[in-house]
């Protein structure tokens, strides 16, 4: 048997399979769902015909999700998490060779399914942590793109780009551009109200952050009817299974639980960078915060690595990027404050030592 190149180099994802006391390296939400919230998710899993396949369009949760989203029903596809869907897309759309260009630092997923794909990636590198349009346009011509995708707001910088910087980018490509809007619940500058009226667009959506059913794996494409209708016919008939669809549909109808939930993600993030940031602030040089749009705080630092292993050490699991970044989730009171205690108490020792 011969193996194929792109999967001998292929290096796998690495989701951090520890299980610590507190997780906060993958963005979670950390809100548990309130006892009617469950039952309402219990009741309509409860009545899933297990021995039927899944409806393979997912028409029920397309018109749940199309409604809290504000997007007609053809213009919505449902898949397997964000995660499938940009596999989906790349596949679809990308030819074996074809160029596609991220705006990096981002999302690592991109240019693993851009592997499998096989095709070319370039770069085009964010200034201050910040996407470049300027930048992603001239590239992508003078590289004769066949597709552009970045996150918006970015993961891992917390950083976005405002919507009519966005509109003002992608009116100006000439190839396919994927907006990843996992983190948009908790911005306001989301362009799904004019993605449908584009020629050139899908937005990316996920139910595993501001919505909090991670384990359930439900994500959306967004774009107008044409496109959507190739991705329709590009996925696998039975992609988002009937316990899903049924969770989907029953979370995706409770509005105003979700933003109850999207103000109390964004109130513990801005607890969280307003603690570290007086920490910072007392001990000068040792680290630096980032204004972050997303659920989560970035901080800088020449001791990333002493940081990272002694919040470790305290059962508290947080992402190193970039080198001397660490990505820390924003987490419940007790989270929060567990890390700005152990992290000052590392500064004190740090001192003391000289």
């Amino acid at each position: 048997m011969i193996i194929p190149e792109k999967l001998k180099s292929l290096k796998p994802y690495d989701p951090a399979e520890l299980q610590p006391r507190f997780k906060l390296d993958a963005n979670e939400s950390f809100i548990d769902p309130p006892d009617y919230i469950l039952r309402s998710i219990s009741a309509s899993v409860g009545s899933v015909d297990l021995k039927r396949y899944p409806d393979p369009g997912a028409k029920e949760l397309c018109a749940e999700a199309a409604s809290f989203y504000g997007v007609p029903e053809d213009c919505i596809v449902a898949s397997n998490g964000s995660d499938e869907m940009i596999s989906i897309i790349f596949n679809c759309f990308l030819n074996k060779g074809d160029t596609m260009l991220v705006s990096e630092p981002d999302f690592s997923m991109y240019r693993f399914y851009a592997h499998l794909a096989e095709a070319r990636v370039i770069t085009s590198e964010k200034i201050c942590l910040t996407a470049d349009p300027s930048d992603i346009k001239r590239l992508a011509f003078s590289g004769n793109a066949s597709l552009v995708i970045f996150s918006n707001p970015c993961n891992p910088t917390g950083t976005g780009l405002k919507r009519k910087d966005v509109l003002e980018l992608v009116s100006k490509l000439d190839c396919l551009a994927v907006i990843d809007e996992a983190y948009m619940e908790f911005w306001d500058e989301s362009i799904v109200a004019d993605v449908i009226n584009l020629p050139n667009v899908i937005v990316l959506k996920t139910c595993s952050k501001a919505l909090g059913i991670a384990g359930v794996r439900l994500g959306f494409a967004i774009g107008n009817k044409n496109i959507i209708d190739l991705i329709k016919k590009s996925k696998s008939p039975f992609n988002v299974n009937s316990l899903t669809q049924a969770a989907g549909r029953a979370l995706l109808r409770e509005k105003e639980y979700i933003k109850k939930c999207v103000s109390r993600i964004k109130a513990s993030r801005d607890i969280l960078a307003r603690e570290l940031g007086k920490t910072a602030a007392d001990y000068p040089g040792s680290f630096e915060v980032f204004k972050t749009v997303a659920n989560f705080v970035l901080l800088k630092s020449d001791i990333a690595e002493k940081l990272y292993t002694a919040l470790l050490e305290k059962g508290i699991l947080v992402r190193r990027v970039m080198g001397d970044y660490l990505r820390i989730t924003a987490g419940s009171d007790e989270e929060n404050e567990a890390v700005a205690e152990c992290i000052l108490e590392l500064l004190k020792k740090e001192g003391n030592d000289g």
